[in-house]
């Protein structure tokens, strides 16, 4: 349980810089996408 806990707590500090880069690239191609259907 204890070494479940850490590995989650680590995985956890890992993530949002992953998911934020995920989320910036999905944003840009979304937004891309909007521009051409209105262009």
């Amino acid at each position: 349980m204890k070494t479940d806990k850490i590995a989650s707590v680590e995985t956890k500090k890992k993530m949002p810089l992953g998911r934020k880069v995920a989320i910036g690239a999905i944003g840009v191609l979304f937004s891309m996408n909007i521009i051409q259907m209105f262009y």
